[in-house]
């Protein structure tokens, strides 16, 4: 029964026919006979799947709701007969040798509103669209002529972004985003924007202005009595032109575009109606658009940017380059372990619609003779510091939970040689202020000349004070801005790079450039994130790290605490924190690393009310590196039972890193 594809693994397919009384699966795999079987899902508008499906589509669900229509559709899809043929693929798949599961579905209302993506098996307890032993993806519409597309080996691989001008100010966001990934991806990815009145002939003349290989839209679609509909501008001022499927598909036909990315934006008042999943089939019918990833729901901000982020990064530089439906798999993977509240039907609202055949869209590789940007020689010496035994056996057991601060940023603990178009450092907390204080006119100087002599506990205070100052008059995007300005070209600084190599249960960040979950995305680490102390996160065992973003992230906007007002809201959240923090930090045996942190810092006090203390505490040592801790510093921390390390972090970061890869090695 095994099969190995066109582009190589093992493959089956679900299609979904008529038979004489309802609908019948259709099995195939391996060039073996089919097997047809009833579809027993219960399709009936009174049935209580359709309640469950209406939640879904509300952004209503929870967890349990997913899975049990997936549950069920699963079931249904793999009766007696079925069941035993997919039982023998699914055993010699795992996530080197992924199983591509191949969904064909009639376009028909009452199957096609199913939320296929949803395929729940209840035995593995496990999503097929997250799960990474297989491939989930659409076959082309039935009658559509095969694509015969070959994989692009040219470098860079280009992308033309599209916002039309009224789909919300938030699409800024996961521009910026896409535009650091760029960056980051420069020797494989470019990038190109088209935003502003986007009308068809406008959008038309840039797709050929350039050899486009992927289209990325952000914006609107709507599923009317008529069709779908996509949203672009008209020729005057502040109107839309909703332009239908086929036509859109008319626009990009021979515009030899790979792959379409269809991001359908939040509006303010959701709606049911908005998706553009449909568009998928017109693309590849019309304009032989390979492979089409389209939201089928609204999605948020934060799951648009988090899906954009690990798709491209998974696409262009993950354990399998070019191929599509892994890196759609692993991104759908990275919203399921980072799913909460109104995000929770995030994994299951990307759509992939691909040619079998075309999986591998893009011959990915290092480009010939490209310039070295950088390179970084690791200091091989270790260093000589006196580590506390219980600090590296907390380390080397996963017990230990490092609370990195922004006073990392100026620590430097690789020296470089024959540095080309360096990239900007982190700026710190100090030169933050001055520039912030500068832009807003600041106007208390003697605050700005204590920087000098009071010690960095009181950078944080400075920086939301200034913050507050800068937002008054209602600036705040103006304040946010200009962060994003400064902090938006910074590369992680070589401490949060050591740090994201080491495997603890997780890490809570206290700055909001963002640039530690950019260093674990270095490190290949698949983390949960929250960016808000009482944000809560789906149910169930987890496995991954988790980050905190104590005062959340400039990627998600909507997250960040900068000024004081902001403060005092985050003190009130913290005795609330979410059962996903608490139980991070209260777990047997548990102990905090301070790095980079101050231990006057308001902020770090107020976090270490989370610590369990007193005799009956089941908590292990917490540990601070602090050259400037003073006796009344000691006495403050005493209850908490904190050894102190007066070494600069950056040896002691470079002195436990070279211990566990020694360790490691041996």
């Amino acid at each position: 029964m095994a099969h190995d594809g066109q582009a190589g693994g093992l493959s089956c397919r679900f299609e979904l026919v008529h038979g004489q009384s309802g609908h019948l699966v259709r099995f195939l795999a391996g060039g073996e006979a089919p097997i047809e079987r009833p579809f027993g899902f219960e399709l009936s508008p009174t049935s209580r799947s359709r309640g469950v499906i209406a939640r879904i589509e509300q952004g209503i669900c929870t967890r349990p709701d997913l899975q049990d229509v997936g549950s069920q559709l699963w079931n249904a899809l793999r009766p007696p007969g079925i069941q035993e043929a997919f039982a023998e693929l699914e055993r010699q798949a795992d996530e080197s040798r992924p199983l591509r599961v191949w969904l064909d579905v009639p376009p028909e209302a009452d199957v096609e509103r199913l939320p296929w993506e949803a395929l729940h098996d209840e035995m593995a307890s496990s999503f097929l669209g997250t799960d990474l032993r297989y491939c989930l993806s659409r076959t082309p519409p039935r009658g559509c002529p095969p694509c015969l597309y070959t994989p692009r080996g040219e470098q860079p691989i280009r992308v033309l972004v599209v916002i039309p001008e009224g789909s919300g100010l938030q699409v800024q966001y996961e521009w910026n985003n896409l535009r650091n990934a760029a960056r980051d991806l420069r020797d494989v990815l470019h990038l190109g924007l088209v935003e502003g009145r986007v009308t068809p002939d406008h959008l038309q003349a840039e797709l050929r202005s350039s050899a486009w290989d992927v289209l990325h839209f952000i914006g609107h679609g709507e599923a009317g009595e008529e069709g779908i509909s996509i949203r672009l501008n008209g020729e005057e001022p502040g109107t839309d032109l909703w332009m239908d499927a086929s036509t859109f598909a008319s626009l990009v036909q021979g515009q030899h575009v790979r792959l379409a990315l269809l991001n359908c934006c939040l509006g303010a008042s959701p709606s049911v109606s908005r998706t553009l999943s449909g568009l998928g089939p017109h693309l590849m019918r019309t304009a032989r658009v390979p492979a089409v990833i389209a939201m089928r729901y609204e999605i948020s901000d934060t799951v648009s940017i988090r899906f954009a982020d690990s798709f491209y990064r998974e696409l262009l530089t993950g354990r399998a380059p070019g191929r599509v439906d892994t890196a759609v798999q692993q991104a759908r993977h990275a919203l399921r372990i980072n799913a909460s509240g109104d995000t929770i039907r995030g994994f299951v609202t990307p759509v992939l619609y691909l040619s079998p055949g075309c999986e591998q869209l893009f011959d990915v590789r290092p480009a010939p003779g490209a310039p070295v940007t950088s390179v970084v020689e690791p200091i091989t010496q270790t260093p000589v510091v006196p580590l506390p035994r219980a600090l590296v056996a907390s380390l080397r057991e996963g017990r230990c939970i490092p609370v990195v601060g922004p006073g990392l940023h100026p620590l430097p603990t690789v020296t470089r040689r024959h540095v080309v178009d360096a990239p900007a450092p982190a700026p710190t907390l100090s030169q933050l202020i001055h520039r912030l204080a500068r832009e807003s006119e600041y106007p208390e100087a003697d605050d700005l000349r204590h920087l000098e002599t009071a010690g960095d506990w009181i950078l944080s205070l400075l920086l939301a004070r200034v913050c507050q100052h800068y937002q008054h008059d209602g600036r705040r995007y103006r304040l946010i801005e200009s962060l994003q300005a400064a902090c938006g070209r910074a590369e992680p600084p070589g401490p949060l790079l050591q740090i994201a190599s080491w495997d603890v249960p997780g890490i809570f960040y206290l700055h909001f450039d963002g640039l530690m979950e950019e260093a674990l995305k270095r490190a290949r680490k698949m983390t949960r994130v929250l960016n808000r102390v009482d944000q809560p996160q789906a149910g169930g065992e987890h496995t991954e790290p988790l980050l905190v973003n104590v005062l959340g992230t400039l990627t998600y906007a909507a997250s960040l605490m900068l000024t004081e007002m902001d403060h005092e809201h985050l003190w009130e959240r913290l005795p609330r924190a979410s059962s996903d923090v608490v139980g991070l930090v209260r777990q047997m045996g548990r102990s905090f690393l301070f790095l980079g942190a101050s231990p006057r810092d308001l902020l770090v006090r107020r976090l270490c009310l989370l610590l369990e203390t007193g005799e009956a505490s089941m908590q292990g040592p917490c540990f601070f590196v602090s050259r400037e801790a003073t006796e009344v510093d000691s006495a403050y921390w005493k209850s908490f039972n904190v050894r102190w390390i007066r070494e600069e972090p950056s040896t002691v970061i470079d002195a436990l890193t070279a211990r566990l890869d020694a360790e490691d090695e041996a």
